[in-house]
């Protein structure tokens, strides 16, 4: 039989478990609010307001992982030993230590300055941040010391003929520069230099007016002159170091023909027979001064 003093306890007793309840819940509300900004200013906060809740440890975890990346973003020696210092308990305290050792032995293998000494510190520090750094430097020391250049002239073209060829140009740079170069045939060398040159000549038919008042046709034309040229380098360990595009590409330049009415149209007939000294000769002037400002031996050079 139920009394009443077993009733109130129960009712006291569910009363005090809602209160629990949503207690809970509210600060799971709170918490999660703290995850959505989720900054070390934020988790800060909430540990201090509520420095008794369930969430306060997990809180304090997601602190040090955040100051971690920090650390790691900014990816210096300082930085890491700043961590250690005010984490020393930490679970990221191991890899902190482990960047500080090969930060500084990486500075101690920049001064050697040597391809053994990089591929050491790879092999060492295979999980390191500095192993692409690593690597680039020892792409730096190999484009450095390239000696021998063997050219391939991989010329291609819509016309019988070139107006200009620049492969004589390009390697009487590098061999002010100090390149050696060899012939196609030659099987001795440090990298491979393949030119691939193409010259277009353009015409499009813009407007034609008939006047037959007249009796004439009159049509425009739009026509240009472009010459482009690819520059790629191969070495023979790095595989493809170097590649860069130069062109010259006149404005088009208007073309005209007056003919008769139903007389058929020769106006492609004169745009192939024109005079392209002038388009050519900006185009060809624009090309070569492009290919002066265009450090391609710096790029073999890996600078």
């Amino acid at each position: 039989m139920i009394t009443q003093k077993n009733l109130s306890v129960k009712m006291l007793l569910i009363i005090f478990l809602t209160v629990i309840i949503a207690g809970c819940a509210s600060m799971l509300s709170r918490y999660d609010k703290v995850k959505e900004i989720d900054t070390i200013e934020a988790y800060e906060e909430f540990i201090q307001k509520y420095p008794d809740s369930e969430f306060t440890i997990e809180a304090s975890k997601r602190i040090e992982e955040l100051e971690f990346d920090k650390a790691k973003s900014k990816n210096t020696i300082e930085t890491y030993n700043k961590f250690i210092e005010k984490y020393p308990d930490s679970k990221f305290v191991l890899e902190a230590k482990d960047n500080v050792i090969a930060m500084k032995d990486f500075e101690n293998i920049k001064t050697k300055n040597t391809i053994e000494a990089f591929n050491k510190f790879i092999k060492e520090h295979p999980n390191c941040s500095l192993v692409d750094k690593a690597k680039e430097e020892i792409k730096t020391i190999i484009c450095k010391n390239i000696k021998t250049i063997k050219i391939i002239n991989n010329t291609s073209s819509e016309l019988d003929e070139l107006f200009y060829n620049p492969k004589e140009d390009i390697a009487q740079n590098l061999r002010n520069e100090g390149f050696k170069l060899v012939s196609e045939n030659s099987q001795a060398y440090d990298a491979i230099m393949t030119i691939d040159y193409k010259e277009q000549i353009k015409y499009k038919k813009a407007l034609e007016i008939t006047r037959r008042d007249a009796g004439v046709v009159d049509e425009y034309g739009m026509c240009y002159v472009e010459i482009i040229c690819n520059i790629k380098v191969d070495h023979n360990e790095l595989g493809e170091i170097a590649t860069i595009e130069i062109n010259g590409k006149t404005e088009s330049s208007q073309l005209e023909e007056r003919r008769n009415i139903g007389e058929k149209s020769t106006l492609s007939d004169k745009a192939k027979k024109v005079k392209w000294d002038k388009p050519l000769t900006k185009a060809m002037t624009l090309f070569k001064t492009s290919l002066n400002d265009t450090q391609y031996k710096d790029l073999i050079r890996g600078n």
